[in-house]
């Protein structure tokens, strides 16, 4: 089957969207699919697609970029598409070309005119769903959460104190919150290391400020762009992380959490994070005190972090892209 997956990434809506669809992407590669990547021109999202030997094609302009002449020369079977609120015209557009369509988390109404839905960090409301129940295949939850296959084979018993910490606010940090966090931490009064991770899209004051407080402190050290969080959330005891996919692979390993969302789209998918149990959360923009309290909880407390990671045991969540790919196969065969 040819298949086109179309994202994009961006320091506002980060990179998220990127690195579950390359995932995906190789998933689909590694079993005979024929791909293209196609996306809208960054720099850091270029840099992810080249580092993982993606072929694709990238362009100028806004999301509804008129892909119709790259699907007349590629001539795909099944266009995934993982961009946010879609319009009606351009799913209508891409249908006229005799493909099926997968769509990612979008909430739109258009995303009931494709084929297949799957929801994960974002859900549709109850009316769209009734309105629309006989038109699509909808696939909503965590089982649906696409990882790499390495993040099903891990498992890690968690130690009585907190001796490594990983801080991460995605690809981006669109708030640029890491350096207030970073310091929130520094003065909780405990020993431990910290990891710190600068994403691809961090804007130059960012870096300058995480850096600065860095060079003022030995037990902090930054890791530039990495190609994937794996290994340094395997090494955790707790990980301070933004909302997004992110959340999702560290409860895969079963790391206890405190999440600080940087937008308010992210809310709702770190809120469902919150109530099954996988970590602390605040809610969207807290204040500094209960910040305060909630790291100093999660830090000094064995308890909460055992709950937390007893909580993350009862669910099998690392196997959502092997379900993907064999909803798209079988959907490839009787939509």
């Amino acid at each position: 089957m040819k298949i086109i997956i179309r994202a994009d990434g961006s320091n506002y809506r980060g990179m998220g969207h990127i690195s579950k669809q390359v995932t995906l992407y190789k998933e689909l590669s590694s079993i005979g699919h024929e791909l293209l990547f196609v996306t809208k021109h960054n720099v850091s999202t270029l840099s992810i697609l080249d580092i993982n030997n993606v072929n694709y094609i990238s362009f100028e302009g806004d999301k509804y970029f008129n892909i119709y002449e790259i699907i007349g020369t590629f001539i795909p079977d099944l266009i995934i598409l993982d961009i946010l609120d879609t319009s009606m015209q351009y799913i209508d557009n891409l249908k006229q070309n005799n493909v099926k369509i997968i769509t990612f988390d979008n909430t739109d109404e258009s995303s009931f005119m494709c084929d297949m839905i799957f929801n994960v960090m974002y859900y549709h409301n109850n009316n769209l769903k009734e309105k629309y129940k006989n038109f699509t295949v909808l696939h909503e939850g965590y089982k649906y959460i696409i990882m790499n296959s390495k993040y099903s084979v891990f498992s890690k018993e968690i130690g009585s104190e907190v001796k490594n910490i990983l801080l991460t606010q995605g690809g981006s940090d669109t708030s640029e919150k890491t350096p207030f966090l970073l310091s929130i931490l520094l003065n909780l009064g405990c020993k431990y290391n910290i990891e710190v991770v600068i994403g691809p899209a961090f804007s130059n004051n960012n870096i300058y400020e995480i850096e600065k407080i860095a060079s003022e402190n030995t037990n902090i050290n930054i890791n530039y762009k990495p190609s994937s969080l794996f290994e340094l959330i395997k090494k955790s005891d707790l990980v301070v992380t933004a909302g997004g996919t992110t959340m999702w692979e560290i409860a895969a390993l079963k790391i206890p959490m405190y999440v600080y969302v940087n937008e308010a789209f992210e809310d709702e998918t770190a809120t469902i994070i919150k109530e099954l149990g996988f970590a602390l959360y605040n809610g969207f923009n807290p204040s500094k005190n209960d910040i305060i309290e909630n790291l100093k909880n999660i830090v000094t407390n064995f308890e909460i972090r055992e709950e937390l990671h007893n909580n993350m045991k009862k669910y099998n969540i690392s196997s959502g892209v092997s379900r993907i790919v064999n909803l798209i196969d079988e959907g490839n065969k009787n939509v």
